[in-house]
């Protein structure tokens, strides 16, 4: 019988390839809409602070079982 705990690591190697993809797409994704804006605008933006921020809010949405952003 597979213990609770090996199930979950189990599903979590299984989830964790698709997670890391799609995280890397919408980061490169964030980080080119930004490009264009300042150089739309032509002012500067905090693109450190952008990628932090995408990154609390996905860790947040995906503890209340919400999407990624």
């Amino acid at each position: 019988m597979v213990s609770a705990a090996t199930g979950a690591m189990a599903l979590l190697m299984i989830i964790l390839p698709t997670s890391l993809a799609l995280a890397v797409v919408g980061l490169f994704e964030s980080m080119m809409t930004a490009t264009i804006v300042d150089d739309l605008t032509d002012t500067p933006s905090d693109k450190n602070g952008e990628c932090k921020g995408q990154g609390v809010a996905n860790i947040g949405s995906g503890l209340r079982g919400g999407m990624a952003v």
